[in-house]
């Protein structure tokens, strides 16, 4: 059965950790040209992505575009390096004894130096949001093909 080459295809996944979209679109094209656009929470899995739209589509323009949201309460995807924070406390302390300043060290003091804020990686490579990106992204890619047979 004959396809068009060109077709648009969209699944979503939402549960209480985080929500994903995928959007895919193909156009017409004599090889296979893969362009991806993910938030840099997805970017580990760029790579099976590409192979899983090549195990779909043989040839043709075709762009991904991902989008993911966190839904966790409180997640600001920041962490704090707790020893750096010990030390920059135990610094303006040092500096108030020895300058005798009697004010009293805020939170704004220690929000001033941005050296103890990590970015928080440690779920990126996290197999539930892995299943499910790759089952949207099937999905996605099922439904373009459904688009183009049509």
């Amino acid at each position: 059965m004959a396809r068009s080459m060109t077709g648009y295809g969209k699944a979503a996944f939402k549960n209480e950790r985080f929500e994903i979209t995928a959007e895919i679109r193909n156009l017409n094209d004599r090889y296979v040209d893969i362009s991806i656009r993910v938030p840099k929470k997805i970017l580990p899995y760029e790579f099976k992505l590409k192979d899983l739209i090549k195990s779909h589509v043989i040839r043709g323009k075709i762009s991904l575009s991902i989008s993911f949201k966190d839904l966790s309460e409180g997640s600001f995807g920041l962490s704090v390096n707790q020893d750096s924070l010990k030390e920059y406390y135990q610094f303006l302390e040092s500096l108030k004894e020895q300058t005798g300043i009697e004010d009293d060290i805020k939170l704004d003091h220690l929000l001033a130096l941005k050296d103890y804020w990590e970015p928080d990686e440690s779920d990126l490579e996290d197999k539930e949001i892995e299943r499910n990106l790759m089952n949207v992204v099937k999905e996605a890619l099922f439904n373009l093909n459904e688009m183009r047979t049509r």
